[in-house]
């Protein structure tokens, strides 16, 4: 028990310091896509959205899993100062180069990408957004040790700064360029300027004095556990946005603005639990390394209900108070989206108390156990989209993405239950 007791108050602190960043997150998002529907329009903040989602989901080609390896092994080694060094500096150098490669690719596949899309604007806005590829796999990386390291002061304010940023170059774009696809260069901007800050306070000094060969050793090692890893996050951050992706191929920008503006609320609210992984993982890797899984188990079931009476309330509010809003934008906007509100989020609340731990194969070091999840549960939402979408249009999309949010729950359970991660 003594090591929870050590871990207790830090956790508190520290989940403290990611609610705050999580908060400025909320409402610098909130802010950006008012600002695009109400300076732009509802089709316009579709291909803001698509564009968005598309970069996220290339990111992880240029990441190639590397951050996860940087967190895990970060964290792993936390007390051997020079081994550290080697893994940080072996996961930057991997990062600048895929980086640079998969930002040339997305610049020449981005008007094939828009044809696929149907969206000439969403081809030009991947182009002005390429290079921002580059300081973005950067960035990952380098907040991946910093969360490796347990500094999460340092890395709550390194994503409020990220929220900000943004917030600050969309408002200045909207006010200058009236074409949707220029808002790409607000991610190019923001992402730079914290890859700046990032190293500026990251201190890189002693990677000076590295060994040759150790920096090859890890160099490759980061490679080969990002080469098992790199599906995990493929297919993690594709999962979460194939409703998106699914209805750009069969609908129109409208129709993916009014789905984006309605999965705002929702997506707010999952970050909440997500938030609560992001300062459980490395705190994960601490207690496999040094306790058995019946300790495992108990420090499961402490979060699981809380997550799940958090993620509860704050459900409630939002389906509450959505109805209210309808006066405030146009068309009907919110009436139209709020039954995608309600669909939403019964999926979201079954899910919710096992996001904090839906990486934990990944943290016990068996990333081919956690693809093979994501595999079967990518799956699923693939098909359910595929299924309801062209018959139910974005209510459809709704419908696909809480079921699949149920079924993820279920798998996350069975697969933890047959590999004796939880006591019996």
């Amino acid at each position: 028990m003594k090591i929870f007791e050590n871990l207790k108050l830090k956790f508190i602190k520290d989940t403290i310091w990611l609610y705050f960043s999580f908060l400025v997150f909320l409402v610098s998002g909130l802010a950006i896509n008012l600002i695009i529907l109400f300076s732009h329009g509802i089709d316009d903040l579709g291909v803001f959205i698509q564009i968005y989602t598309i970069y996220l989901i290339w990111s992880q080609f240029s990441t190639f899993g590397i951050h996860d390896s940087a967190q895990r092994h970060v964290a792993y080694y936390i007390t051997d100062k020079k081994v550290l060094n080697q893994i940080k500096l072996g996961a930057i150098l991997n990062g600048i180069f895929l980086g640079l490669f998969f930002s040339v690719g997305l610049y020449f596949f981005a008007e094939t990408i828009g044809e696929t899309v149907q969206s000439s604007a969403v081809g030009i806005g991947l182009k002005l957004i390429s290079p921002a590829i580059l300081f973005f796999s950067l960035n990952k990386i380098l907040l991946s040790i910093l969360n490796g390291e347990r500094k999460i002061r340092l890395y709550s304010i390194s994503q409020s700064l990220r929220s900000f940023l943004l917030l600050l170059f969309v408002i200045w774009i909207s006010l200058n360029y009236r074409d949707s696809y220029n808002l790409a260069f607000s991610f190019l901007i923001t992402e730079f300027i914290l890859s700046a800050f990032l190293l500026f306070f990251i201190n890189i000094k002693p990677f000076l004095n590295a060994s040759t060969k150790q920096l090859i050793y890890w160099t490759k090692f980061h490679l080969v556990f990002g080469f098992k890893s790199f599906p995990i996050g493929f297919l993690y951050e594709s999962y979460l946005k194939i409703d998106i992706l699914m209805l750009s191929i069969f609908l129109t920008d409208k129709n993916v603005g009014m789905y984006s503006f309605a999965a705002m609320f929702f997506e707010g609210v999952y970050q909440i639990p997500h938030i609560i992984k992001t300062n459980v993982n490395p705190v994960l890797v601490s207690i496999m390394k040094k306790e058995n899984k019946i300790k495992i188990d108990k420090f499961i079931k402490s979060l699981f209900l809380m997550t799940i009476i958090i993620t509860s309330l704050c459900l409630v509010i939002i389906i509450s108070i959505y109805p209210f809003l309808n006066s405030l934008f146009p068309n009907n906007l919110i009436r139209d989206t709020y039954f995608i509100i309600i669909l939403l989020s019964f999926g979201l609340l079954f899910y919710s108390g096992f996001i904090p731990f839906d990486f934990i194969f990944l943290q016990a070091g068996k990333p081919l156990t956690q693809t093979f999840l994501l595999l079967i549960n990518t799956g699923a939402n693939i098909g359910l989209n595929f299924l309801f979408i062209p018959s139910y249009g974005i209510y459809g999309a709704a419908i696909a993405t809480s079921l699949s949010l149920i079924l993820s729950g279920i798998t996350l359970y069975i697969f933890m239950s047959v590999l004796n991660f939880i006591a019996k």
